[in-house]
C-alpha cells in the first residue's frame, strides 16, 4: 500500500467519523454519560435518535436511491438546500420537545445553538458551500469546553483533522473549510458565553 493510498484511507475514515450525524451521536452520548442518570440519558438519547438521527438518515438514503443525492456527504451546493430544510424542521421539532419534557438548560441551549448554526450555514450556502463537517466538528469541540476540557481538546484536534480530510478528499476548498471553522467556533463561543451567564 502506497503512502498516497494510506493517506486517502485515513482521510476517508476521519471524514466518516467527522460526519455531523456520526459526530453528533458520539457527542450526545458523551454528554449523556457525563451529566445524566441512566434513565435520563436513555430518554434523551432515544428522543434524539428516533426523532432526529433516524429520520435524517432515512431521508438522505431515500434521496440517494432516487439519484438526487450522490452520497451521505451531500456535497452538491444545490442539493444541500433541500437537506438544510429537513434538518432545520427536525431540529425545531426536537427543540419543542425539549422545552416540554427536558429541564436541562445545557441540552436546550445546545439544541438552539445547533439550530442557529445550521440556519446560518443554510443562508451562507446561497453564496458558498461551507464545510458542514468542519463547522459541526469545531462547534461541538468548542461547546464541549463547558463539559470537559480534555474532551474538548481531543475534539478540537480531531476537528482540525476533519478539515484537512475534507480538502484532501476534494470535497471542499480551503476557504470553504476555513469559513466552516469560523462559523463553528463562533457558535460554540456563543453557547459557552450564554451558558456561563
Amino acid at each position: 500500500m502506497t503512502n498516497q493510498s494510506i493517506g486517502n484511507q485515513a482521510a476517508k475514515i476521519t471524514s466518516t467519523i467527522g460526519h455531523p450525524i456520526v459526530l453528533g451521536v458520539i457527542s450526545v452520548a458523551y454528554v449523556n454519560y457525563y451529566f445524566f442518570t441512566r434513565n435520563e440519558a436513555l430518554k434523551l438519547g432515544g428522543q434524539l435518535l428516533f426523532g432526529l438521527v433516524v429520520p435524517l438518515i432515512i431521508y438522505i438514503w431515500v434521496q440517494i436511491k432516487r439519484g438526487i443525492f450522490k452520497d451521505f456527504d451531500v456535497s452538491n451546493q444545490e442539493s444541500r438546500k433541500k437537506l438544510y430544510w429537513v434538518i432545520l424542521i427536525l431540529i425545531l421539532f426536537q427543540i419543542g420537545l425539549l422545552f416540554v419534557f427536558e429541564n436541562s438548560i445545557l441540552v436546550r441551549l445546545g439544541a438552539i445553538i445547533v439550530f442557529s448554526q445550521i440556519a446560518l450555514s443554510f443562508i451562507i450556502n446561497n453564496w458558498i458551500k461551507i464545510s458542514l463537517h468542519s463547522s459541526f466538528a469545531f462547534l461541538v469541540s468548542t461547546m464541549a469546553y463547558t463539559v470537559s476540557f480534555p474532551f474538548a481538546f481531543v475534539l478540537f484536534m480531531f476537528a482540525i483533522a476533519v478539515g484537512f480530510s475534507r480538502v484532501f478528499l476534494g470535497r471542499h476548498t480551503s476557504i470553504e473549510v476555513f469559513l466552516g471553522t469560523i462559523l463553528g467556533v463562533f457558535c460554540g463561543f456563543i453557547f459557552n458565553l450564554v451558558y456561563i451567564l
